[in-house]
Parts: C-alpha cells; structure tokens; sequence
C-alpha cells in the first residue's frame, strides 16, 4: 500500500516547528502535520503529498536583494547631513514572507471596532502564518548591483509582510549585523565615521529574536513559482543621525559608540520595517 499523506496546508504555521530558526516554526499544516521539515546543511526537505483541490501548493521562491546606494552612493538626512557611504555590509540570517499585515497597516482592538494603528503594537504585533521564506546566511554589499540570494520553498497563498532575521558578518566583523563607513559633510564641516550594529543587541518586542517584522511586502499573491525583491533603505537608516554630537577624534574616522545619540539614531533607523520594501512577481 501507497504512503499515506496528510493534505498540505494553505499556509506555513510559525508555531508548530522550531527547528531551524530558534522560535520560528516552518512548514506545518494546521491542526495535524502536513510537512515534514529537515535541514539537510543548507537545504530543506519538504516531505509531503500535495493536494491541489485544498489549495496551499508547493512552490519555490526565489529571493533578490538591492538598495537605495548601488545607483548613488550619496544621502541627505533629515537633519541636513550629506553622506557619501563608502561601505555598507548586511548579513541576514533568514527571510520570512507571511501572511500578516505590514507594521504601518497593524490592527488593533479598540472599544469592539477594529481601527488601523500607525505602528504596531509593542509585544503584541502578530506576523501571521509564513508562506515562504529564504534559509541561507547571506551578507550582501548594499553598494553593488542587484544579486541573488537563494532559493527556498513556499505555498500558494496572500503574503502581506515580511520578516527580515539579521545574521553575522563573517571575518573580523563576525559579532555584527551591520557595518557601514562614510563621509558627514555640513557646510565646511566633514566627518569620516563608522558605523556598526552587533546581531545580539537587536531584540524585537514580539517574538526577541533580532529580527525586524511589518515589513511592507507588495504583489504578494503567491499562485506560482516566483521571486521576492528585498529594497534596502540605507538612506532610512541615516535619516536621524545628527553628526555633531559625534566625537570626532583627532585622526582616523569617528566611530558611533552605542548608547550615544547618534547610534541610537542609527539603530533605530535599522529596526525600521520601512527600510526593507518586498515585492512578489511571479515566474
């Protein structure tokens, strides 16, 4: 007699599995287990016998990154600062497309009326249920063109969001998340500078894994095989950086110590979900 199989389901529950990604369930059909998830070194095994009349089929994404820096190098802040950036490095551990809502378009209860919030609501944003993802540790240089990330597997479904995981800078950057270096110039005013943001000191409030959630994911109807561009904003990240309160040392460039204002500023601006902008296209 033929293997047996559980119908697969429509989406990806994040609760069920927590085998790859700490906390992070994939692959799993509701109420009974439809998908068997195994790491295999960097792939994953889906194991399971779809059925096209309950929607929920298989699919492969494939995910591109690019930024706001590959065609100009160059940002005006909102605080009148020029910025050059000469290197700009991100690792990502993992990417998620869910079927949650984007951080700006949240919902929350409010005297039995459901109303749209500004920002979602600390602790309690929910993500929903992952229809596709990337699990492959990439660091990507935001200064070159457009590249591809990898491959990974998905279901047919609405994906309204995405979840980016930050990962590690390999070499002697391994501790951080983010390294980006450049030239503040105000007036007659120039500050060579680095920046750096370490993986272990970002801490999302839902799920406190150093992940930034909400964010925007467009044409998300997933009914094929098909690609997710990832847009970096480097220019969100710089936005509220006031270079004057930097301290500038003698020679060499300044570095944003954290707990100061300017790299607090800095990493506020690299939680913000709106500085990764997602879009579906099938094929």
């Amino acid at each position: 007699m033929g293997q047996q199989c559980a119908p697969l389901s429509s989406t990806i529950s994040k609760n069920a599995l927590r085998r790859r990604h700490p906390r992070r369930a994939l692959l799993v059909g509701g109420g009974a287990l439809a998908v068997e998830a195994t790491r295999l070194g960097a792939g994953l095994l889906l194991s399971a016998c779809g059925d096209p009349s309950t929607g929920g089929e298989r699919v492969v994404i494939a995910s591109r990154a690019k930024s706001d820096l590959a065609e100009n190098p160059v940002v005006d802040n909102g605080l009148g600062w020029t910025i050059e950036v000469t290197r700009a490095e991100l690792a990502l551990d993992h990417l998620y497309y869910v079927s949650g809502p984007p951080a700006g378009l949240a919902w929350r209860p409010v005297d039995l009326l459901a109303i749209p919030s500004a920002h979602a609501h600390p602790g309690h944003y929910d993500s929903g249920d992952v229809l596709g993802e990337l699990d492959e540790a990439v660091s990507i240089d935001l200064l070159g063109s457009e590249v591809l990330l990898g491959e990974g597997p998905g279901v047919t479904g609405q994906a309204r969001s995405a979840i980016v995981a930050l990962g590690h800078l390999g070499g002697e950057d391994a501790a951080l998340a983010v390294v980006l270096e450049g030239v503040a110039s105000q007036g007659d005013v120039e500050i060579p500078f680095r920046a750096e943001v370490a993986q272990n000191s970002i801490d999302n409030p839902t799920s406190h894994l150093p992940e930034i959630d909400g964010c925007p994911l467009d044409d998300g109807k997933i009914e094929s095989n098909g690609t997710v561009l990832l847009e970096v904003s480097v220019a969100v990240w710089l936005d509220r950086i006031d270079f004057a309160e930097v301290s500038v040392p003698g020679s060499g460039m300044a570095v944003l110590e954290p707990g100061t204002p300017p790299h607090n500023a800095f990493q506020r601006g690299l939680v913000k979900a709106l500085g990764y902008h997602f879009t579906y296209s099938p094929g």
